[in-house]
């Protein structure tokens, strides 16, 4: 037996496809029944839930991959800026003790005058209080004489 052919004027209604359903559409009750399901629906929602976990266990992958990258990344930039300033820091204390013994030696050299000119010092005050005494004996003679 032939099937009659479509007439789309006629049988627009009766040919055309149901829409898909969302679960926005559905009652609470109808959302939650599953044990109601035809074994191809059960074994369709089986194939999504494998896809998405598939999806979703390459996504932590990347996720995972891309935030050890990161993380690797940023250890790097730190060790390298750590470095950095430990050189700096290593410089500037080396031109510190450069300068600390330049001052060290200036300071000696400055003590060593001080001592030798206190020696001179010392020595020329020795040197007026013996003259002075001589004055004072040939003046204490110069009286005695006349």
């Amino acid at each position: 037996m032939q099937q009659p052919r479509w007439n789309p004027s006629v049988n627009v209604a009766s040919k055309a496809k149901p829409a898909a359903e969302s679960m926005v559409g559905r009652s609470r009750a109808t959302s939650l029944t599953v044990g109601g399901r035809r074994p191809s629906e059960k074994q369709a929602l089986a194939t999504l839930r494998a896809v998405y976990e598939t999806h979703l266990e390459a996504l932590e992958d990347t996720l995972r991959t891309e935030h050890e990258a990161a993380v690797l990344a940023l250890k790097s930039r730190l060790r390298r800026d750590h470095s950095k300033k430990l050189m700096a820091l290593a410089a500037n204390c080396s031109q510190v003790t450069m300068q600390r013994n330049q001052y060290q030696k200036r300071e000696e050299a400055y003590v060593r005058r001080i001592v030798e000119l206190e020696f001179k010092s010392t020595v020329q005050r020795e040197a007026i209080q013996h003259l002075q005494r001589t004055l004072d004996q040939i003046q204490a003679m110069a009286t005695t004489s006349s």
